[in-house]
């Protein structure tokens, strides 16, 4: 049996398509769409422009699914819904021009959600996790194979380079900015309760961008998934210097994230810090394989 995903979030829409076979799935493809919802937030609310935008998107994936013929398909929203005041018109929109039902994560769900679908990836019974989204980001922390601390703060890679960037990399003022916001939020988040950790372990977009500029700036494999903390201040040093070698370096790498990079990055390294962690691991799997075992399939 097959199965579809399709996750809204502010940054990317995406659709993940698996393959069930007893107690164990299998990723067939994966298409994305860069629909930059949180670009379309005004006033706390998704404007017109954006429901467009996101029902176009989702008339998309639905006609290829379609075709595909696959045996159910789950949608969800993060952030991009969560967080804006007319989620009931958005969902009624979406509901008239395309079926679908969006289920929309809490802030906890989506956090659960992401370490829930780590675990078919990566072997940790003790640690940390984070999920640095487009509007939002995510931490969790696990101990005994059981999460312990799960939160979602709503600043994320796209919604603060709105908020801040004037142009396609944030100057040294615009990087102070965001900084200092970063700080502001994660002072909700309890790291004192959070006892020393055995493995660190990041998952999304951001971390997966971050990991391609890493093994290309530093000449790893390509199949290499941890990350050292002196890389990581090695590469903040090198992108937050907006120039040619900057840009040929996200460019090459991973050119739908160049004006998102830095502010994830930003949030990652305090992250890191807080954690006091000198290396952590990029799982490929999160909050759509968690979605899937747990929502849909209810493993």
């Amino acid at each position: 049996m097959t199965h579809a995903v399709i996750d809204i979030g502010s940054n990317t829409i995406r659709t993940n398509v698996y393959a069930i076979t007893g107690m164990a799935f299998q990723p067939l493809f994966s298409e994305k769409i860069i629909a930059g919802l949180a670009n379309y937030i005004q006033d706390e609310q998704l404007n017109q422009e954006g429901i467009h935008r996101l029902c176009a998107s989702l008339e998309h994936f639905q006609k290829m699914l379609h075709r595909i013929g696959v045996s159910s398909i789950g949608v969800f929203a993060t952030a991009s819904i969560r967080n804006v005041n007319n989620t009931k018109e958005i969902l009624q929109a979406v509901k008239k021009q395309t079926g679908y039902t969006i289920d929309i994560l809490s802030g906890e769900d989506e956090a659960l959600l992401d370490y829930y679908g780590m675990l078919h990836n990566i072997d940790a019974s003790q640690g940390a996790l984070f999920d640095i989204g487009g509007g939002s980001t995510e931490i969790v922390a696990f101990n005994e194979n059981e999460p312990y601390l799960a939160k979602s703060i709503p600043i994320g890679s796209l919604n603060l380079f709105t908020r801040y960037v004037s142009d396609f990399l944030p100057t040294k003022q615009e990087q102070k900015l965001i900084e200092k916001h970063i700080r502001q939020e994660l002072k909700g988040i309890r790291f004192s309760a959070i006892t020393p950790v055995e493995k660190v372990v990041g998952v999304g977009g951001t971390t997966r961008a971050v990991l391609k500029l890493v093994n290309s700036l530093f000449d790893l494999p390509v199949d290499n998934c941890v990350i050292q903390m002196d890389q990581i201040t090695t590469l903040r040093e090198i992108v937050a210097k907006d120039n040619a070698k900057t840009r040929k370096l996200i460019l090459r790498n991973c050119p739908d994230r160049i004006h998102t990079l830095v502010p994830g990055l930003l949030i990652m390294m305090h992250i890191l810090n807080h954690l006091k962690a000198p290396c952590f691991t990029i799982s490929t799997y999160g909050v759509r394989e968690g979605y899937l075992w747990q929502k849909m399939l209810n493993r």
